[in-house]
Parts: C-alpha cells; sequence; structure tokens
C-alpha cells in the first residue's frame, strides 16, 4: 500500500474524497460537489476561491471536472498551462474567453448535449465548443408557447402592425394604413408593452439625428506559445496585428482593391483615436454575442446616437461590418443597420464608468472598436415571433424588405451568409407600427459572386420564411439542418385551414426558394407578389 505522504498515497487519498462528493456518480464534479470537496479539507474555504479554482481545474470547459483534471491541476499544474496559453488565432482566443465567462451549468449542459450525440468534446475546437453552448441558451430563449400560438398561419392579428404602401401610387402620393385583414388586437401582454415603452425612450432620447457621422471626417490615413496574459500587456498595433490575421482577411477574396482597403483599415485600426473625447456616453443599452452597445451624445452638438464596442480580438467581424456598411452606403440601400465609416479604439484604462462597468469581464483584451449604429431599439422579427405578435402582414412586409436588401447585396458582390430571424431588426412608431425590417450582424459575410455562398443566404431566407411562418424555432429545432422537403412538408400543415391565397401559396414559394433553381432578385420579386396579393 501506498505511502499517505507519497504522491501515489495523495492521489488515492484525493480519489476517494473525489469519490465521497460525486454524488451523481458520473466521475465528474459539478461545482457544488467540488466545493463541497474543499469544503472538507478546509471549511473556511470561500466560494470566490472555489470558483476560480474550479475554472482553472475544468480543463476542457465542460462545466465539470473530473478526477484527471483534478489531479492535473493540484499536482502537476498542467491544466495551467493549456487553458492560459495564448491560442494561435484570436478568433479561437476569443471563443476560450466566452466560453470561460459562461455559467458552469450552461457548459456541462453542452458538455453533455455533445456526448450524448457521439462526439468528444475535448477533440473539438473552442469555437465548436462555444457554438454548442450558444446554441443550448438560444434553444431555451426561443422556447414559448405564445409564438406557436401566435403564429401567422395560426393567428393573423397582432397589437402591432405593418404600414402598407399604396402601390397603385407613385411613392411620392403613396399614404400607408394597416391592412384590414389582419386585425389589430388592443393591447399587448404585459411584457411586451414594457419592452416596447423602453425601446420607445430610447428612440425618443436619440430623436431623428440617427447615424449623422457624430465622429467628423475620416481620419487621414484611412483607405508562438506564451502566457494568455500578454494579450492584457500588448499594445494597441500589437494586439490590432494579433486579431487581423492574413486569413481573416480572406472573406475578400481574390480582389486586390478591396483587399488594398482592408489593409489600410487593418494599418489605421493600429494608431485610432477614442472617441471619447467628442461624445458623452449616457447610457448602457443592451449586450449581445458582439458586443455591448451605449447610447452617446456628441459634445458639441448634442445629437445623440448608438455606439457598439467589440473586443479588438473580434475585429475580423468588426472589419466584415464596416466593409459592407461602406459599400451599401454608396448604393443607398435602406434596410440595413449601418456601421459608420469613421471607427475608432476605446482603451479600456480611459473608458468612462458606464464603459467599464460592462467590460469588467471582457478580460485580459484592454482595447476595444468602436462602431457608430443606427440605433435599433425595437427588437427583432425573432422578439415578435418568441411574442406571438407576428401578423401574416408584418411577416409579409419584413420578408419583402430583407429579401430585397439581399438582392442588392448579391448584385454588389456581398453574401450576409448569417440570415436568420434574430439578425433582422426592426424600425417602429409610436403606434407600434413597424416601418422596415432591417439586416444586421455582418461578421460572417462574404465578398465575391460564388454561387454556392448566394445560395447560402437564398436557402436561409427560406428557412427564416419558415420559421417565422410556422412559430417554429430556428434553434431549437435545428431548422437549418432540417432535409427541405420535411420543412415543405410541415408549412403545408400549417397553412390547409387558412383561406388566404398568400398563405396558401407559402409552401409552393418555399419549395422554389430551397430548390436552389432562384436568384435572391427573383426570391425578392415573389415575395413583393405575396406581400402586394396580402392587401387586395
Amino acid at each position: 500500500m501506498a505511502s499517505p505522504t507519497s504522491q501515489d498515497g495523495k492521489i488515492a487519498l484525493l480519489r476517494a474524497a473525489f469519490k465521497a462528493c460525486d454524488v451523481s456518480n458520473t466521475g465528474r464534479l459539478s461545482f457544488d460537489e467540488f466545493f463541497a470537496l474543499l469544503k472538507k479539507g478546509n471549511p473556511r474555504f470561500e466560494e470566490p476561491q472555489a470558483q476560480d479554482l474550479f475554472e482553472k481545474a475544468d480543463e476542457d470547459m465542460s462545466g465539470e471536472v473530473d478526477f484527471d483534471e483534478f489531479v492535473e491541476y493540484i499536482f502537476n499544474n498542467k491544466t495551467l498551462d493549456r487553458v492560459f496559453k495564448l491560442e494561435a488565432s484570436a478568433s479561437e482566443e476569443e471563443a476560450k474567453q466566452c466560453l470561460m465567462n459562461k455559467p458552469g451549468p450552461i457548459r456541462a449542459a453542452a458538455s453533455k448535449s455533445v456526448k450524448d450525440a457521439g462526439g468528444d468534446w475535448r477533440a473539438m475546437t473552442w469555437k465548436e465548443r462555444l457554438e454548442v453552448a450558444k446554441d443550448l441558451e438560444k434553444e431555451a430563449s426561443e422556447d414559448s408557447v405564445a409564438r406557436t400560438k401566435g403564429a401567422p398561419t395560426v393567428d393573423a392579428t397582432s397589437s402591432s402592425a405593418a404600414r402598407r404602401p399604396d402601390r397603385n401610387k407613385p411613392k411620392n402620393l403613396q399614404t400607408v394604413a394597416p391592412s384590414p385583414k389582419s386585425a389589430k388586437r388592443e393591447k399587448p401582454v404585459a411584457a411586451v408593452a414594457e419592452r416596447r415603452q423602453e425601446a420607445k425612450t430610447v428612440a425618443a432620447a436619440v430623436g431623428g439625428g440617427g447615424m449623422a457621422s457624430l465622429l467628423g471626417a475620416k481620419p487621414g490615413g484611412l483607405a508562438g506559445s506564451v502566457n494568455k496574459f500578454a494579450i492584457a500587456d500588448m499594445s494597441q498595433t500589437a494586439l490590432v496585428d494579433y486579431s487581423l490575421q492574413e486569413e481573416d482577411l480572406d472573406f475578400a477574396g481574390n480582389n486586390a482593391d478591396i483587399k488594398s482597403d482592408l489593409a489600410a483599415f487593418k494599418d489605421y485600426l493600429k494608431t485610432a483615436d477614442s472617441p471619447l473625447s467628442r461624445l458623452n456616453i449616457i447610457k448602457f443599452i443592451a449586450k449581445g454575442t458582439a458586443g455591448w452597445v451605449f447610447l452617446c451624445e456628441d459634445k458639441t452638438t448634442g445629437a445623440r446616437c448608438a455606439m457598439k464596442l467589440i473586443r479588438m480580438t473580434q475585429a475580423r467581424s468588426g472589419i466584415k461590418e464596416w466593409y459592407c456598411s461602406k459599400v451599401l452606403t454608396s448604393d443607398a440601400v435602406s434596410n440595413v443597420v449601418f456601421t459608420d465609416e469613421t471607427v475608432q479604439v476605446v482603451q479600456r484604462s480611459s473608458a468612462t464608468d458606464v464603459i467599464k462597468d460592462q467590460i469588467a469581464k471582457a478580460r485580459p483584451v484592454n482595447y476595444f472598436m468602436a462602431m457608430i449604429q443606427e440605433l435599433m431599439p425595437w427588437g427583432t422579427l425573432e422578439d415578435l415571433a418568441k411574442e406571438g405578435e407576428l401578423s401574416p402582414e408584418i411577416m409579409f412586409e419584413c420578408l419583402e424588405d430583407v429579401a430585397k436588401t439581399l438582392a442588392v447585396m448579391h448584385a454588389n458582390g456581398l453574401q450576409h451568409r448569417d440570415v436568420k430571424p434574430e439578425n433582422i431588426m426592426l424600425q417602429m412608431n409610436d403606434q407600434d407600427e413597424v416601418l422596415a425590417a432591417k439586416l444586421c450582424d455582418f461578421g460572417s459575410a462574404q465578398v465575391g459572386t460564388e454561387a454556392a455562398s448566394m445560395q447560402d443566404d437564398i436557402r436561409r431566407f427560406g428557412v427564416t420564411l419558415f420559421s417565422v411562418a410556422t412559430g417554429e424555432g430556428w434553434t431549437k429545432n435545428r431548422l437549418i439542418r432540417e432535409k427541405h422537403d420535411a420543412l415543405v412538408a410541415r408549412l403545408t400543415t400549417a397553412v390547409q385551414d387558412s383561406s388566404d391565397p398568400s398563405l396558401q401559396r407559402l409552401p409552393k414559394v418555399l419549395e422554389q426558394i430551397l430548390s436552389g433553381s432562384m436568384t435572391m432578385a427573383q426570391v425578392a420579386t415573389v415575395m413583393e407578389e405575396l406581400d402586394s396579393a396580402y392587401d387586395d
């Protein structure tokens, strides 16, 4: 028998203690079980210390600690080397940091779902693990009784409305009015009403200034294995170089002119100044997957706008947002959430308290891209669907807007590559009327004219149509992976009792869209026909 003072003896004692705390008998400890184990050794052990140790010992970020991980941490600290080593690519490092910030139960559920599906959590990249965790969170947020009971194919009413143009008149003579086919409910449920009131308050605070290019003229010049904490010591220049590597610009394809623009933007970011000398940060508005949004005011003019901050390690998505906005602005596209062409950089040490409160957990990154964007506080198409507030008239109007925007993007050699209900923002007025649907989040965009890339947009548009029409959640029901004939069959069932011709046409239209035989321009034409027909 090994001596209790030898390493083998210590491991045996640890194993016994570990097993005693493994209440679920899985060979892995949850945080609560891990904390109980530490308390046995030291009753005064505090929870924050335990949480810190748990994060370090959880080598694979599964949200649980197995015995081997625990032993490695206690005796060899191999885990510290693996977890704190800076990844070779900024995208992997960013994914790892985001996963570390997810609650333990979420990571545990993600790891379990991979195991249940026959996968190997430890063999996955950090980005792959993060996507599993994010999908689980989205599934929970999508799940609502209201979305299925209030789907456009089930209930034509809504407490919102779409403003309908009179297509028989020239645009300068058009008036707008809700469709008589979609009766307006008297009032929304309390949670929906509260969200809308907050949106109206924020919108009123901004006023009509919108984008207004608050930051003035474009600044001149714009046309190995290390410890992860080294990233905190990187200069602005070094962090930009790390975050935007050559492959991060490959979305531009082989177009030399575009790559030259992107290279110039990268060089500019290395010395870009802060917007905080010109802007007052009024309040934090929202946190999304891509960053933090703040309500801001120009110190000179008083004009208000939204500022989105993203970690510099996410610059690969920021540069896509910048480029797509630049192209689409020049082409006078309206239904896009634009990013101002002037992008600046906020350093953590000089940030205001409002900003510091939000980015406190965004360590170890110390530089953030600051992008001025149109403020869209009214929510997304996904929000309306989840709340059961999506009437047919709103659905058709929004889908027409999105289809036309995608058609223009394709004509300009751009593909969105992440079309889905949550990436379609709504513009509304004080009467709860939907004025427009705008595409957002260009972080996955591609440049070029590849047929496969354009077909991906078209297919995703078709799946979006299915999701909002039937009330089926995008993530919860794995719609993007579903067979096309299954989607068409389920939509056929959903509209079988409808007497409206536009709704009755949807299954055939979906079948055509998913067949791969249509261009986005052709899809846009069909969506306009459906929208117009619903008015008749």
